[in-house]
């Protein structure tokens, strides 16, 4: 094919003598034409690779009218949040002692687990180990309740479907999408990888309710993403040190100023009085004068005189102010002042009566740190049975979890009372007051105080249960074929 007229006239040009200013000119915009094309094509390459900034518009901006607001942090509040409770934790006392406190109730002596089905347990046994449960259980309780939140991405084998959890600090989120028409699903964490400019997209792990795909029905997704102390439509968490961050400031900067106004009383100053000398004789004298030590003599005359002098910043007795900060600081957290060496007049009687709201918000926390375990292994489950691991029957096999009690029974008034109860029951049951079940159950009752599980108990119920129908049914069968046994006698 022959070369187009605007080919040939480049060429021309080019060739000719018409100057350097012609072909600057053309050579010029051939140049601006190349970097338009090439950042055009960078551009596509952006929207068609990237969907997370139209998410996030999407999200932001084209809610339908029909769907509930999302409650949000701005990015920079939330990432200010992180760094203050962190700071709270690892510089102040208070803020570290009441992680610790989640981490020790909810956790204690450790989590173990109990599976019947064996192939299960090899599967979550291996799970177990390769994420070292047994060490990050503690970690993971403590660092949801400092940051509010918590993200594990998931690195999947190919071939046996095993999981390693990742971990992503949550200063590092600087958004979590939500489904468009339903804000209780969590779709997407949005994140730093690099610095501000590189931000990606890892979808949170759900339930595939899709019919048409092949995994439907199963956990699949790239991360883990847990929050508290939120609500519906506020997709990411909030500390627990969050709400009382400025109470504990205000609580140190408290103490310090006692602490150096202490400081300041227990200093002297040595007041010299020299009257009739001028500044010079007043320094001559002062550079050869020394303070008394003990037992020594200091003579003078009439114009001269030696004070002691203390400062006087009042004596008004702080500990009234320090004890409302403290209370105002643990009650927001929850717990009594005789967990933080507080107690000063209280009984045990009365010290017995606040554990209670404590422990409840503490056995709330620990059913929620059930539920995250059971919801990371059951993915591993899941997982184990898309790589031909498992088979499909396994999909809900129960895992039972056993992790520690939080109130702890004093067995000498448990003891005494289950005498009572006992004792009383057996009256009841004799008198006709009560049946033999219900007394069972009353009984049954008592001891799970003690730490018996009722499921045994009925277990073991209905077990003696079917032994006396036995007995009944062959001592009746006894006493007919005894009977008959009679009649053929007295027949004969």
């Amino acid at each position: 094919m022959g070369k187009t007229i605007k080919t040939r006239l480049v060429e021309m040009a080019m060739n000719s003598d018409v100057g350097n200013e012609m072909k600057q000119r053309i050579s010029n915009e051939i140049v601006e034409k190349q970097k338009q094309e090439a950042v055009f094509r960078v551009q596509k390459i952006r929207e068609a690779t990237s969907s997370v900034a139209r998410k996030e518009r999407y999200d932001a901006e084209w809610r339908p009218l029909t769907t509930t607001n999302v409650k949000y942090l701005t990015p920079m509040d939330q990432y200010k949040m992180h760094k203050i409770c962190y700071y709270l934790y690892d510089k102040n006392g208070i803020g570290h002692r009441i992680i610790e406190r989640y981490k020790d109730f909810v956790v204690g002596d450790g989590i173990t687990y109990d599976i019947d089905d064996t192939e299960v347990r090899e599967v979550i046994d291996e799970h177990w180990s390769i994420n070292d449960w047994d060490l990050y259980q503690y970690q993971m309780i403590a660092e949801l309740s400092l940051y509010g939140e918590q993200i594990y991405p998931t690195f999947v084998n190919d071939i046996s479907g095993r999981v390693k959890l990742g971990y992503l600090d949550p200063e590092q989120v600087t958004n979590v999408l939500t489904d468009i028409e339903n804000v209780k699903k969590r779709t997407e964490v949005i994140y730093v990888a690099r610095d501000e400019t590189d931000q990606k997209g890892k979808k949170i792990i759900n339930l595939d309710e899709d019919l048409k795909s092949e995994t439907y029905g199963y956990l699949v997704g790239e991360t883990f993403f847990f929050a508290i102390n939120n609500v519906t439509n506020q997709p990411r968490g909030r500390s627990d040190l969050f709400p009382l961050a400025d109470s504990i400031d205000a609580y140190e900067n408290f103490l310090f100023n006692r602490a150096e106004r202490a400081d300041i009383l227990t200093r002297i100053i040595y007041d010299l009085e020299l009257q009739g000398k001028t500044q010079a004789q007043i320094d001559e004298i002062l550079e050869e004068f020394s303070i008394p030590r003990a037992n020594e003599v200091f003579g003078h005359n009439e114009k001269t005189k030696l004070n002691i002098t203390v400062p006087e910043l009042g004596s008004d007795d702080a500990s009234g102010e320090a004890k409302l900060l403290f209370n105002h600081i643990l009650g927001g957290a929850g717990f009594p002042p005789h967990w933080f060496a507080g107690g000063e007049g209280l009984t045990r009687a009365t010290a017995v009566a606040m554990d209670l709201p404590t422990k409840k918000q503490l056995k709330t926390r620990q059913r929620y740190f059930r539920w995250i375990l059971s919801f990371i292994f059951r993915y591993a489950i899941h997982q184990a049975i898309l790589k031909k691991k498992l088979t499909k029957d396994k999909k809900n096999v129960k895992i039972k979890f056993n992790l520690p009690k939080i109130e702890e029974k004093e067995l000498a008034v448990v003891a005494t009372a289950l005498v009572n109860i006992t004792n009383s029951l057996v009256i009841a049951t004799e008198e006709g007051w009560v049946t033999s079940s219900t007394a069972k159950k009353v009984y049954a009752y008592t001891l799970s105080n003690v730490g018996v599980e009722i499921e045994a108990i009925k277990e073991e119920q209905t077990k003696e249960s079917k032994e006396e129908m036995d007995k009944k049914l062959k001592n009746l069968y006894e006493k007919r074929k005894a009977g008959l046994h009679k009649n053929e006698e007295e027949e004969e």
